[in-house]
C-alpha cells in the first residue's frame, strides 16, 4: 500500500505547484487557522486552482504542504476513512517531517471522511483545506461533526472582474475604465457569452461546457444519489436551464414532466445541492410568506446555459440578468426579488434592511421604460429607499422620477466600479 501512496502522493503534489491566476475569494481565506477551511462550488469553477493560488502567494516552502484529489481511480476501491490518516503518515514518513498545510479536494469521494478529518484537526498541528462539489454534504455533515471547528466559503465561476484579469487586464482606475471602454464593452459581450468557467475562458473552447454538463450531472447527481430515471433528470436540469431568471414551482415541473411531486422535489434538490442553480425568494417581511411564495431560479453559468439550451442562448436580456443575479449573489448575503403590482428584480438586504433596488433591462426604449422604472419605484417606495438602480447592456443617464434618484448604467461598468 505504501508504494502506490507514495505515487499518489508524489503525483497530485505536483499538479498543485503549477501556477495559476488570481482569484478574488483567496482575499477571503485565512492562512493559519486550525479550523477546517471548506471551500465549496459546482465542479470546474476553479476550487483546486485555490490551493496552487495558496502556495503560490504564500511562498509555501517543499514539504510543507500535501496536497490530495480524491476522485483519483485509486480511491475507488481504496476509499474506507482510514485512508486518509495512512497519507498523513505516508506523507510525513517519506516524504517530510515539516507538513503545515494540507489540500484534500473532493473530499466527499470517501464516505464518513468526516470521522478521519476531525480526528487530524483535533492534534491542532495542520491547517486543513478542503473542497466539496455538494452543499448538502457539507453544510449538513461539517455542521453536525465540526460544530464551530470550520469555516465555509463558496466558490463561483469567475466574475467579470475575473474574467478580465484571465484577459490579461488588471487596472481598474477610473482612467482606465474610459480610456479601455470598448475594450470593456467588447469583453463584457464575450463574458455573457462563454460564461466564466475558467478553463472555457483560458481555452475559448465553448465545446467543453457540454462535457461539464453531463459531467456534474452524472458525477455530482446521478451516481452520488443512485438515480435510475436519468433521462427524467436531464430533461428537467435542461428544462430548469432554458427557464433560468424566470418564476417556477414544483407543481408546474411536475405537471410538465408527469412525475410524483416527491421525486420533482428530490430532482430539484439534488441539483442546487450541485450548485447547478440558485433559488431567489420574493420578499416579504413574513417568513412564512416568504416561504410560501414562487421563488425565481438562476444557473450557475451563462455559457453553461448557452451552451446547452437553444433558447437560452438566443435570450440575451434574461443572460444579462442572470450575469447580475451571480454578481450580487457573490457579493452579498442576501438578496431577494420583488413582485406586488410591479415587479423589481433585485433586493439587497444589509443589517436586516432592504437597501438596494436593482433592476435589469437589456435595452431601455419607450416600450419598457414606465415599466422598468415602475418596478424600481414601488420598490424604494415600500421599503423607503431614495435611490434605484437600472442595470442594462450599454445605456447610462440618471434621472429623478417622484423623489426617487433612477441611475441607469451599463452592467460592465457597474461591476467593475463597484
Amino acid at each position: 500500500m505504501n508504494n502506490k501512496l507514495i505515487k499518489i502522493i508524489d503525483f497530485w503534489n505536483k499538479q498543485v505547484k503549477k501556477p495559476v491566476f488570481f482569484r478574488d475569494i483567496f482575499i477571503k481565506i485565512p492562512k493559519e487557522s486550525y479550523e477546517i477551511i471548506d471551500i465549496l462550488g459546482v465542479r470546474r469553477s476553479g476550487k483546486s486552482s485555490l490551493f496552487s493560488l495558496f502556495i503560490q502567494e504564500h511562498n509555501i516552502q517543499e514539504g510543507e504542504c500535501l496536497s490530495i484529489n480524491f476522485e483519483d481511480p485509486f480511491f475507488i476501491e481504496n476509499n474506507s476513512p482510514e485512508i486518509i490518516e495512512e497519507i498523513v503518515e505516508c506523507f510525513e514518513l517519506f516524504f517530510s517531517k515539516k507538513l503545515k498545510y494540507i489540500f484534500f479536494d473532493e473530499i466527499q469521494a470517501i464516505p464518513h471522511w468526516e470521522k478521519a478529518v476531525t480526528k487530524i484537526q483535533s492534534l491542532e498541528k495542520f491547517h486543513i483545506f478542503i473542497t466539496g462539489s455538494s452543499s448538502k454534504m457539507l453544510s449538513q455533515e461539517l455542521s453536525t461533526v465540526l460544530t464551530g471547528r470550520h469555516q465555509s466559503f463558496l466558490n463561483f465561476p469567475l466574475s467579470f472582474q475575473e474574467f478580465l484579469r484571465f484577459e490579461g487586464v488588471e487596472n481598474m482606475s477610473h482612467k482606465a475604465l474610459v480610456l479601455n471602454e470598448g475594450v470593456l464593452k467588447k469583453a463584457f459581450l464575450e463574458y455573457l457569452e462563454i460564461g466564466g468557467f475558467p478553463k472555457i475562458v483560458i481555452d475559448k473552447n465553448t465545446e467543453l461546457l457540454k462535457n461539464y454538463f453531463y459531467d456534474i450531472l452524472h458525477k455530482d447527481i446521478i451516481f452520488r444519489h443512485n438515480i435510475r430515471e436519468k433521462e427524467m433528470l436531464e430533461k428537467i436540469t435542461l428544462f430548469l436551464l432554458t427557464n433560468s431568471t424566470k418564476i417556477y414551482s414544483l407543481k408546474n415541473i411536475q405537471n410538465t414532466f408527469q412525475i410524483s411531486y416527491d421525486l420533482t422535489a428530490r430532482y430539484i434538490s439534488y441539483l442546487k445541492e450541485a450548485f447547478l442553480f440558485f433559488d431567489l425568494e420574493r420578499f416579504s417581511f413574513s417568513l412564512k410568506q416568504r416561504h410560501l411564495a414562487q421563488k425565481k431560479i438562476y444557473a450557475i453559468d451563462t455559457g453553461f446555459c448557452a451552451a446547452v439550451s437553444f433558447r437560452f442562448s438566443e435570450d440575451a436580456g434574461r443572460r444579462l440578468e442572470n450575469t447580475v443575479f451571480l454578481y450580487l449573489k457573490q457579493k452579498y448575503t442576501t438578496i431577494f426579488y420583488h413582485k406586488n403590482q410591479h415587479e423589481c428584480d433585485f433586493l439587497i438586504q444589509e443589517n436586516n434592511e432592504i437597501t438596494q433596488a436593482v433592476q435589469v433591462c437589456y435595452d431601455v426604449q419607450d416600450g419598457n421604460k414606465k415599466r422598468e422604472i415602475a418596478g424600481i419605484l414601488e420598490a424604494c417606495a415600500e421599503y423607503g429607499i431614495k435611490e434605484g438602480t437600472i442595470v442594462t447592456l450599454s445605456q447610462e443617464f440618471t434621472e429623478t422620477v417622484k423623489g426617487v434618484r433612477i441611475s441607469v448604467v451599463p452592467a460592465w461598468k457597474w461591476m467593475l466600479k463597484n
